[in-house]
């Protein structure tokens, strides 16, 4: 809409953002809760408000999307609920009133220069009718779920122990009496603790389920090479870690599970400087907000996933605290081509602590095999120690190491809060990635995983005098753990394939890559790139 078509009241308690830009490379926004001008900020919304963007650029240029995706460019995947005049060019005003039920996460983009975009986080109570029934999980009683008799016995013991609530207050109908022994036990909140802290978002792996495998999907290489967020080591020898499919024959498949990490025993090693496991670090800060009390040994959490290995043994896993140097060793026993879950409740320990910040907070090693520098036949397990790198585990049998080409899967992998293993907690390939992408964010023509794009990232001119002086800004799509190391990046300049000169003012959201014409009418662009805030 043009800008004097908004009336007062239309905008009377709302929030007016103003809107530039940077030629074609980012918008720059002024408006409450911004410190001066801001180019391409990250904005908090929240359900039920309303906020005016006025676009003073240019009559006709750069119109402004709100959109579900940034993924497709122009004016594709569109937001138009609540929202006036989307894609409202310069000279115009783009008005959005919040609905109720709008998703956590929008974004903004100019439909004409898809690197001109950023986030919008949506904030606030949803409406009341937003959430149905339907929504509820298994366990959460509502009012309306109850008959009436049980909802004059709650009101009157309110605040009080749940064996006041007598079998006479149940009426017929409402629980199967079948359900009910002869004399209904006492009831009391004792008897209620310990149960899993967050039924939402509650594990604390990430990519657990092995879907995203950004990088690729098999390598002879260790650390971090195929599944997001898992790294295969070895020392000695030679090993393949792959993303495998789950065939439909197997347990896990019929649990949701399609994905598993194998680790290919390429060449036996079994000596004792040999080894070989599987390792995932937990952010440290998601460790401490948890809900898990380390220093308490009456608070728990509780790992479990789904394994096989092709060679019947005795395995072992520990948990490593770094802030505390402490861990926490255990052992499962598998047969041979078996699929098995695997889970191990663990307490907290007297010392244990981990600070509430983007480090190294927890790491959880699956060994296959440790050499004799690396293990002591006096390791306890089941009980926390002070971390010693020459005793990690108990003396390992070697049949697995010894064994040519043996392999390794892994699936399911969940470390929660709480006393007892929940069922898996599955996320859409989405979701999944999106975590993923703190820690590890790809661009690239020639790759074929979750993650991988297919688009030109031009580099614009910064100078009408200089205009071989070129510049291109990659935002990243969620917030990186830190400044990330940008690996194997790559493009044209002038038709001619090579590596951008270098980066600067990267940061957690973005950075720029520098890569100057030789003339004012050469074409630069960007093809790939590596990101990584790897733990």
């Amino acid at each position: 809409m043009p800008l004097t078509q908004v009336s007062s009241r239309l905008i009377e308690d709302t929030l007016r953002y103003v809107l530039g830009s940077i030629g074609s490379v980012a918008y720059t926004f002024t408006g409450k809760g911004l410190n001066g001008t801001v180019s391409d900020p990250t904005l908090t919304l929240s359900r039920g408000h309303t906020y005016v963007f006025e676009n003073r650029n240019a009559n006709g240029a750069h119109p402004f999307y709100i959109k579900t995706s940034l993924a497709n460019g122009g004016t594709n995947d569109a937001y138009n609920t609540g929202v006036t005049n989307n894609g409202g060019a310069g000279g115009t005003e783009i008005v959005f009133t919040v609905p109720h039920d709008a998703p956590d996460l929008l974004y903004y983009q100019c439909s004409s220069h898809s690197s001109m975009n950023g986030q919008l986080k949506i904030a606030g109570a949803v409406a009341d009718g937003s959430i149905t029934e339907a929504k509820l999980a298994d366990d959460a009683v509502t009012a309306d779920k109850l008959a009436n008799s049980i909802n004059t016995a709650i009101a009157a013991n309110t605040a009080k122990d749940l064996t006041a609530l007598s079998a006479s207050n149940l009426t017929s109908g409402t629980v199967p009496d079948a359900r009910f022994p002869a004399t209904l036990p006492a009831i009391s909140g004792v008897n209620l603790t310990n149960l899993p802290a967050n039924r939402v978002n509650r594990n604390l792996i990430i990519n657990g389920a092995m879907q995203v495998a950004q990088r690729g999907t098999s390598s002879t290489s260790t650390g971090y090479q195929t599944c997001d967020r898992i790294q295969a080591a070895r020392g000695g020898g030679a090993i393949t870690q792959a993303q495998v499919d789950i065939s439909s024959s197997d347990t896990p498949y019929s649990l949701g599970f399609r994905k598993a990490f194998k680790v290919t025993n390429s060449t036996a090693a079994s000596a004792a400087g040999n080894y070989r496991d599987i390792r995932y670090y937990v952010e440290a800060q998601d460790i401490a907000n948890s809900g898990w009390n380390l220093a308490s040994s009456s608070s728990n959490i509780t790992l479990s996933f789904w394994v096989k290995s092709s060679v019947a043994q005795t395995f072992y896993f520990f948990i490593y605290v770094p802030d505390s140097s402490k861990h926490y060793v255990a052992s499962f026993t598998l047969s041979a081509n078996t699929w098995t879950k695997v889970t191990k409740t663990i307490p907290g320990a007297s010392g244990l602590s981990v600070n509430n910040d983007n480090g190294n907070g927890l790491n959880i090693q699956i060994a296959m095999w440790y050499g004799s520098n690396f293990t002591t036949s006096g390791q306890a397990v089941d009980t926390w120690g002070t971390w010693d790198g020459s005793s990690r585990v108990p003396d390992m049998t070697s049949t697995w190491a010894a064994t040519t080409n043996a392999t390794f899967e892994l699936t399911g992998l969940q470390l929660e809060v709480g006393n007892s293993s929940t069922d898996f907690e599955h996320l859409s390939i989405a979701d999944t990635l999106a975590k993923c992408q703190r820690y590890f964010h790809t661009l690239g023509l020639n790759g074929t995983a979750v993650g991988h794009s297919t688009t030109y990232y031009w580099f614009f001119p910064i100078s009408t005098t200089s205009p071989h002086y070129r510049r291109c800004r990659i935002n990243f799509p969620v917030t990186m753990r830190t400044t990330p190391t940008v690996t194997n990046a790559a493009g044209n300049n002038n038709g001619v394939g090579g590596t951008p000169t270098g980066t600067q003012h990267g940061d957690v959201n973005h950075i720029t890559f520098h890569w100057d014409g030789t003339s004012g009418g050469h074409l630069v662009e960007l093809t790939a790139a590596d990101f990584s805030a790897e733990l």
